[in-house]
């Protein structure tokens, strides 16, 4: 059953948000989505903190991944977070960063996207 609240999808290429927010809409999950952290962090804060789940590229400019997540889960605690990187990073960094976290390494199928996301929210409940 998808969460009441929607995924929050950031990352600065537009076409990496585009594929992700159409494999969780095909699954039934509602998603929004933000360009960089200032503005994910504007759209945590416009929802109230009501978002399920923050999908997170871990290298971005300006804000890191883990800037950003460390950030909305200060004030949001409640909110796991996934983040994805086309190169290598260090899960065991992320995990310290952020407890309720999980890591996807890109290119990933739409059903390993769709299972990290269900791991994370069942986690939750």
């Amino acid at each position: 059953m998808p969460p009441d609240y929607p995924i929050l999808i950031v990352g600065e290429m537009p076409q990496v948000r585009q594929f992700v927010n159409a494999v969780l809409s095909q699954a039934g999950f509602d998603a929004i989505q933000a360009r960089d952290g200032t503005s994910a962090i504007a759209k945590v804060r416009e929802e109230q903190g009501r978002i399920s789940l923050l999908l997170t590229e871990v290298n971005m400019d300006g804000m890191s991944g883990v800037v950003l997540a460390k950030s909305i889960t200060a004030e949001y605690p409640a909110v796991p977070v996934l983040f994805m990187s086309g190169v290598a990073v260090s899960t065991k960094q992320l995990s310290r960063a952020v407890t309720r976290s999980a890591f996807i390494q890109k290119p990933f199928h739409p059903a390993a996207l769709i299972q990290a996301v269900k791991e994370l929210l069942a986690f939750g409940r």
